[in-house]
């Protein structure tokens, strides 16, 4: 099956994946004392992973580097 990736719908289908997953990792409570370590560990882990789309599929920053070398 030879499937054109280059059709507008996948972009849109893309995007509309990403910001579902980044709504719904957004709307994760903070993990409590009290919650089981598989949560904090999903919290975490989902968490990275949306920043570091959001990082590699985000708008280029213009702001200047003001870290002191």
């Amino acid at each position: 099956m030879n499937v054109p990736t280059n059709q507008p719908q996948f972009f849109w289908a893309g995007a509309a994946a990403l910001w579902l997953f980044s709504a719904a990792v957004s709307a994760m409570d903070a993990p409590r004392p009290d919650d089981g370590r598989f949560y904090r560990w999903l919290y975490r882990f989902t968490h990275l992973l949306a920043a570091n789309l959001d990082r590699a599929f985000g708008a280029v920053s213009t702001q200047q580097n003001t870290e002191k070398k």
